[in-house]
């Protein structure tokens, strides 16, 4: 690793600080009196205030006027460890029309905002909902356990797989079902196999709160519009849950998958299609949720990657979600340069 001027000079500041300490520890009780409490309490204080500050590795000299901007964070590298360099504004484009209520897009490997339109809006979530109900049943269950299919789950309201009633699946194909076809069936099994129903939407609450998810609430396990906005989330709020959800490679594996089938205990097989229609349209889409209510509107938390980008975007409450996500998502591709892009 090559070292900058301003690292030679954050070391030979430190250096010096320990010379001055074992210096006063040299000269007699009467001095360290003395300055114990000043000097000693200063060095200190400026070797752990300089340790904090990391150790920077800039990408240009800086003179000793800029002393001060040592103890700020300027530099992509910190002790050692290379940290995603943000992405780049580029062009100045104007934003496309879109339909949706709410908007909010992140560069995932920095954290940093790339669009915000009411992003702390409570609305409906919708069938996003989902993501919470798997990770709840991940918590609940072992993936290999078999839960039988109450009849009342064969009626529950939402789009549907087509379970029989007393037939079981697996909590692993469960969850196939219930992320890759926004299944309402597979969340009514999963949400009544060992807890009541009542039950399970508390642990889906209690995790909100764990996750730091401060504007959502939740009253069913499928996504159905509640009593006066009573089941609610913000799209700020979608983001935390959807990272949270793809940081379980199983998952992660499930909400990028176009078609495959679904085979219950007795062996009745189901074929089962994404509803993301983006995994077919857009390159680079990897997930993550759709969602769709009266109330909610259409919902879509879309993930998009390609090798250098790792982009989230959700959009809430709109008329046409697939339009709008792909709108959004060319607009900061065509605004937005990455470290990587040709050119940069």
């Amino acid at each position: 690793m090559q070292v900058s001027f301003s690292q030679k000079i954050q070391l030979a500041f430190v250096f010096a600080a320990i010379k001055v300490l074992w210096l006063i520890d040299d000269i007699g009780s009467f001095a360290r009196s003395v300055l114990s409490h000043s000097v000693r309490f200063s060095l200190y204080f400026v070797i752990v205030a300089v340790a904090l500050t990391g150790f920077h590795v800039n990408s240009v000299e800086v003179g000793l006027g800029d002393f001060p901007s040592l103890f700020t964070q300027q530099s992509s590298e910190i002790l050692g460890a290379a940290v995603q360099s943000l992405p780049k504004k580029v062009n100045e484009i104007p934003f496309p029309q879109i339909s949706a209520s709410s908007v909010y897009a992140v560069d995932v490997k920095t954290g940093r905002a790339l669009v915000e339109i009411n992003k702390d809006l409570e609305l409906a979530p919708a069938s996003t909902t989902k993501l919470m109900t798997a990770l709840v049943a991940l918590d609940v269950y072992n993936l290999d356990e078999s839960l039988v299919v109450a009849d009342f789950c064969t009626q529950i309201e939402g789009q549907k797989t087509g379970f029989l009633a007393q037939d079981s699946y697996t909590v692993k194909n469960l969850i196939v079902s219930l992320l890759a076809s926004s299944s309402a069936d597979a969340a009514c099994t999963l949400a009544t196999g060992k807890l009541s129903y009542s039950d399970f939407v508390y642990k889906m609450n209690e995790k909100a709160k764990g996750l730091g998810l401060d504007h959502t609430a939740f009253t069913n396990p499928v996504g159905l519009d509640g009593e006066n906005n009573s089941h609610h989330s913000t799209a700020s709020d979608l983001y935390l849950l959807a990272r949270q959800a793809i940081s379980n490679e199983m998952i992660k594996e499930i909400v990028k998958t176009k078609e495959t089938i679904l085979v219950s205990d007795s062996g009745l097989s189901t074929n089962l299609v994404n509803t993301n229609e983006l995994l077919w349209t857009q390159p680079g889409t990897v997930g993550i949720k759709t969602g769709q209510t009266e109330e909610a509107g259409e919902v879509l938390i879309y993930e998009y990657k390609d090798g250098q980008k790792d982009i989230v975007i959700i959009v809430m409450r709109s008329e046409d979600r697939f339009g709008d996500t792909a709108r959004i998502l060319n607009w900061i591709l065509s605004s937005y340069s990455w470290p990587g892009d040709a050119g940069v």
